[in-house]
């Protein structure tokens, strides 16, 4: 996952990934905003480990 290797490299900081990867979730799941909380929460979980 890309996550992941922004985590370990530390290319960009995690937080700003995460406000680009949101901020383009939003606008492509537009019809379907329901989704957009369930890819959130998996990417959440997946930098905790």
């Amino acid at each position: 996952m890309l996550v992941a290797v922004v985590k370990i490299t530390g290319v960009i900081p995690v937080e700003t990934f995460l406000n680009d990867i949101e901020a383009s979730f939003k606008h492509k799941f537009a019809n379907k905003p329901h989704v957009v909380p369930k890819i959130w929460k998996l990417l959440r979980e997946h930098l905790r480990r």
